[in-house]
């Protein structure tokens, strides 16, 4: 499996999960790295990856060739207040052209989790986007 921290500089490692977190910087080429100023909030979730521009900013990730058709996918979010507007943001998310979920966060400072089993047709296993 792939763990991916977006909007990080470097790699890290989350020492009570035992889980090693890759940067997003191959995986897209939009967005913007920015940093949430909380103390209160973990190192891990100080960072983040914003979208100013565009109205689909995609993520690609590549499966290994020979592996399974159905991927478990897990994705976190938290707004943080990050740039100081105290109003966070609603956003949909798609696999491919796939509605998955809509993003609303109950709170300036709340975590929102989403995940799905996604079932790549064997034709289309060379590219999730």
């Amino acid at each position: 499996f792939i763990s991916i921290d977006c909007g990080a500089p470097n790699g890290n490692r989350d020492a009570d999960l035992q889980i090693n977190y890759v940067t997003d910087d191959g995986f897209i080429d939009s967005g913007v790295n920015n940093q949430v100023s909380s103390e209160q909030l973990p190192s891990s979730a100080r960072t983040l990856r914003i979208f100013p521009n565009g109205t689909r900013n995609c993520y690609t990730i590549r499966p290994t060739s020979g592996g399974s058709s159905k991927y478990l996918i897990r994705a976190s979010f938290l707004y943080g207040n990050y740039d100081g507007q105290s109003r966070s943001p609603t956003f949909d998310l798609y696999i491919g052209v796939n509605y998955w979920a809509t993003v609303s966060f109950p709170a300036v400072d709340s975590y929102v989790h989403k995940e799905i089993i996604h079932v790549v047709p064997s034709t289309d296993r060379a590219l999730i986007q």
